[in-house]
């Protein structure tokens, strides 16, 4: 395809766009030309796809159709990935050790002793429109600036507003204003006592509708899920905020049973980009990031999800069989670890729990996965540490989407790997550990160009260390040799 070679755009750096109210900044709008087909028309081009002959240059054709190579493939960037922080959070922060023993509300005070002092208090600003944070809320309620019971009432005016015909932006699958009232009034009345639960008392947070939350239907942007599996009672995750006073304004809107990244629910609208209703939000969560992005509420809850992959037809050197993948679905990161058997999921997953915990500072509050009996038998586990864990509906591994997307790429990059080097097929596992580590540090546009790595560590990773899989090596022999001719290293 050289001679077809579509000539890719050059993106200007950052500083140099312009993002005023007044920009002339053009918008790339998308052209998408892919052909309607139905029946027996519709077999022959999927025929043709697949073929080995016809299917790259049709695919080709496809994407360039869509402006797909010149927008993505032979782009340029004038500059390097780069997070700016907005807080010096490495000078400020300071670590103390938690006691497990201890309330929700009384981690969250401890979780406020560890902050900065220019975040523990609120910073004034010139800007027509900011995003308050949780210490913001907190410090207005106890100066008695402004009350939860007003803050309710002017968001629900304002998600009055979003929901409008000449707006509908579908940020909430359902919302009640008498519970977001009866919650904020008794918010108020703890306050005007100087007796507030926690720092999230009164402050608006928002949830993702796949996450049981009174009084509310977990639908996962269906129609029909509610109507099997009622809601009972608060997630665990939800009932920690409860028990620390936050006001949850309801259950914002989701791809469809999370199965997707656009974010385009057929059944409650499509979320808007509160910047351009235009655009779409985009992402499975699109409504908790939308919402915060408007400034409608400072928070919402993030998912993890987890999957074990196997048996393979032929076991690797060291004899796994299986792998079982966690992936965090916010960064898109994944752990994987090769099984010999899957009852061993039982000892890993209190090893990875407390590699995230210690390594990030941060709980598993969620878990989705399948009913597989490896993950069944972890349910006094996950009750007795407070995992909210969340099951696909039997035979239906699209609900478990994000987990399932991420076996067939490592999959597909393992495939190739091993291919390549010429290893025999016993050496899948390092293939697919190996597939595993260059996926957590290729960008991706669902992080914006990002790569996993670099969204949850905060930094750029080191690609100068890589290596072509299977390639030479020649570790190096202790000198205890008494030969100089013998060699000192072996293959």
């Amino acid at each position: 395809m050289g001679l077809l070679k579509a000539e890719g755009v050059i993106y200007k750096a950052t500083e140099k766009v312009d993002l005023s109210a007044d920009s002339h900044e053009p918008y790339q709008r998308a052209n998408v030309k892919a052909p309607r087909m139905a029946g027996f028309v519709l077999k022959m081009f999927a025929w043709f796809l697949e073929s080995n002959i016809f299917g790259p240059f049709l695919l080709y054709i496809l994407k360039r159709n869509n402006l797909i190579h010149k927008l993505v493939s032979n782009a340029e960037l004038e500059e390097s990935p780069l997070y700016v922080p907005l807080h010096p959070f490495a000078e400020d922060f300071s670590e103390k050790e938690e006691n497990e023993n201890l309330s929700p509300s009384q981690r969250v005070q401890k979780a406020v002793q560890c902050l900065p002092p220019s975040l523990s208090s609120s910073s004034s600003s010139n800007l027509s429109f900011r995003r308050y944070s949780i210490m913001d809320y907190f410090n207005a309620y106890n100066s008695a600036q402004i009350t939860p019971f007003m803050v309710a009432k002017r968001i629900i005016g304002a998600i009055g507003e979003s929901c409008d015909p000449s707006l509908d932006m579908a940020f909430f699958i359902n919302y009640d204003i008498q519970d977001i009232l009866r919650q904020a009034e008794e918010s108020t009345q703890r306050y005007q006592k100087g007796e507030p639960l926690s720092v999230l008392d009164g402050v608006p947070i928002a949830v993702k509708d796949e996450i049981d939350c009174t009084p509310y239907p977990t639908t996962g942007g269906t129609k029909w899920l509610h109507l099997l599996r009622s809601c009972k009672s608060d997630a665990y995750c939800v009932m920690c905020l409860r028990s620390c006073g936050a006001m949850l304004i309801g259950k914002t809107n989701m791809h469809e049973l999370g199965a997707g990244t656009s974010g385009i629910n057929p059944h409650y609208g499509a979320t808007r980009n509160p910047y351009d209703a235009g655009k779409i939000a985009g992402g499975s969560s699109s409504g908790s990031a939308a919402v915060v992005a408007a400034g409608l509420c400072p928070v919402a809850l993030g998912v993890d999800g987890g999957d074990v992959w196997g048996p393979t037809i032929s076991p690797s050197i060291h004899g796994h069989k299986y792998y079982l993948l966690f992936v965090d679905h916010f960064t898109k990161y994944v752990w994987l670890y090769p099984l010999q058997a899957k009852s061993e999921v039982a000892a890993i997953f209190p090893l990875f729990q407390a590699l995230v915990e210690k390594q990030f500072n941060s709980q598993i509050r969620n878990f989705y996965s399948d009913n597989g009996g490896e993950f069944v038998a972890l349910r006094h586990y996950f009750a007795t540490k407070g995992i909210s864990w969340y099951t696909t509906a039997p035979h239906t591994p699209q609900q478990n989407g994000t987990a399932e997307r991420r076996h067939r790429q490592l999959l597909a990059i393992g495939r190739a790997l091993l291919s390549h080097s010429g290893l025999p097929i016993k050496y899948w596992s390092y293939a697919i550990e190996t597939a595993a580590y260059l996926y957590n540090r290729m960008p991706t546009s669902l992080l914006n160009d990002r790569c996993p790595y670099e969204a949850l560590f905060q930094k750029s990773p080191n690609y100068a260390k890589l290596r072509v899989f299977g390639c030479l090596c020649f570790p190096w022999l202790k000198q205890s040799q008494s030969q100089k001719s013998v060699p000192q290293f072996k293959i």
